[in-house]
């Protein structure tokens, strides 16, 4: 089994990268970090050494380095699952919203995921258990006030991801769209709040390595996960 995921160098895609490799899958790592990736796939090769994992700097939120990118990806190598999972969160209010601000967040949260996805798409049909996850947030489905660009780009995802899952299913290929409140990550470290009291990364690695599992016949299509007394 094959998958490639990206901002995997860290949070929840360092957490989704872990538990596939646990579970054996072969694996693509993308991230803009090149210390932290280096790093995090040495330990990798050094734990799965009977893996094949294969890593690529690039930063997503950037259109020319994303055609970059996929002139270093074999469009025909095999793949199975496709996690788009990299983002970016900042604060704003709404009535302030700032249009470069906004088309930087819709570059990296929702852009990347359709560029890549788009790519990668004729190998995944030829796999016999082919899916794609998308790491959307809470306000997907509800907007926040103190931050909207990222709703904005969040609401955009989800309707993507639903509109390409009634394209695919149809098609073999599975989509899937997760829907975590605050998550233990970085995006946090700045704040106040009682990080224990999150979602932590590994939960939502969990369901993430659990839904290629589902048989053939079986969609998944949304996954919405709270905190329990956040």
């Amino acid at each position: 089994m094959k998958a490639l995921i990206t901002g995997a160098s860290r949070g929840i895609g360092k957490a989704i990268v872990s538990e596939l490799a646990n579970n054996s899958w072969d694996l693509t790592l993308i991230s803009s970090g090149e210390k932290e990736l280096f790093q995090f796939v040495s330990e990798l090769q050094q734990k799965h050494s009977h893996l094949t994992i294969n890593y690529l700097i690039c930063d997503l939120k950037n259109p020319l380095e994303r055609q970059q990118l996929f002139k270093k990806i074999n469009s025909d190598m095999p793949l199975d699952l496709l996690v788009n999972n990299v983002g970016i969160y900042r604060e704003n209010k709404s009535s302030e919203t700032d249009y470069h601000e906004l088309q930087e967040m819709l570059e990296v949260n929702l852009f990347a995921a359709v560029e890549l996805s788009k790519y990668l798409l004729p190998t995944l049909k030829k796999s016999q258990c082919a899916c794609i996850v998308n790491i959307g947030s809470v306000m997907s489905i509800n907007a926040a006030p103190f931050a909207s660009n990222y709703s904005i780009s969040k609401h955009a995802l989800k309707a993507w991801t639903d509109a390409l899952r009634a394209e695919l299913r149809e098609q073999g290929v599975k989509v899937c769209g997760i829907y975590p409140g605050a998550v233990d990550t970085s995006s946090w470290d700045v704040s106040t709040a009682n990080k224990q009291e999150m979602i932590h990364p590994t939960d939502i690695a969990k369901l993430v390595a659990l839904i290629p599992s589902f048989s053939k016949s079986t969609l998944v299509e949304e996954i919405k996960i709270s905190p329990l007394n956040f």
